[in-house]
């Protein structure tokens, strides 16, 4: 059984099959890079045909938590209309939670989202994390770190977390903590595999070197 997991994060058809060359999990789809519509309705028929195992998450990352998405609600839920037939899971920030129940109906996920400039104590990482489950199946909490004591503390907080629950961090100064964050508890890791979607990614060649080494038997 797998269980350190990768996504990879991609916004153009070209890297679409890069994720079944790297034996990646997860595609996160991030629709607020995707630069035009013509590739928009690719990558969306893309995941219509579904011909593979690995799993999908829409996401339209906001650009108050590192994304590029401007406009409103309605417009988020316009957006991500097309897509919500043919994903496994929707991230949504908090921002957009009031449009969760309705899109949990069906058969797509919810991965309640918050990405945070700032380093929250653990009774404070704790309600954020009681409030994304109020209204997701899987909350992800990314933090800025400002030092080691920091990521030791974030990574107490993973381990005694409900599971499951994805974390990591913001930001290229301390991304080393993406590995044991994953190695202690997130369900998966945000991966590249040219473009970074956010600073501080690795690329999934090399995440998924670590994850073989670790899983030798």
């Amino acid at each position: 059984m797998k269980i350190l997991k990768t996504a990879l994060s991609l916004s153009t058809p070209d890297e679409w099959k890069d994720a079944l060359l790297y034996n990646a999990d997860f595609r996160e789809i991030r629709i607020d890079m995707i630069k035009s519509p013509p590739l928009e309705d690719e990558l969306l028929n893309l995941c219509k045909k579904n011909d593979d195992d690995i799993l999908s998450i829409a996401t339209i990352r906001s650009e108050k938590e590192g994304g590029c998405f401007l406009k409103n609600r309605e417009d988020w839920r316009e957006k991500i209309d097309p897509w919500l037939n043919y994903v496994d899971y929707v991230d949504i920030e908090r921002d957009f939670s009031g449009y969760a129940p309705e899109i949990r109906k069906g058969k797509t996920k919810v991965i309640s989202s918050v990405h945070l400039n700032y380093m929250p104590g653990y009774d404070e990482l704790k309600q954020i994390e009681k409030e994304l489950r109020q209204y997701g199946d899987i909350p992800k909490i990314v933090v800025t770190p400002e030092n080691e004591i920091d990521i030791a503390s974030f990574i107490e907080f993973t381990v005694k977390a409900e599971k499951p629950v994805i974390t990591s961090v913001m930001g290229e100064k301390f991304k080393r903590a993406r590995i044991p964050l994953l190695i202690l508890g997130s369900m998966l890791i945000y991966c590249h595999c040219g473009t970074q979607a956010s600073k501080g990614q690795y690329h999934i060649r090399d995440v998924k070197t670590i994850i073989n080494i670790l899983e030798q038997k």
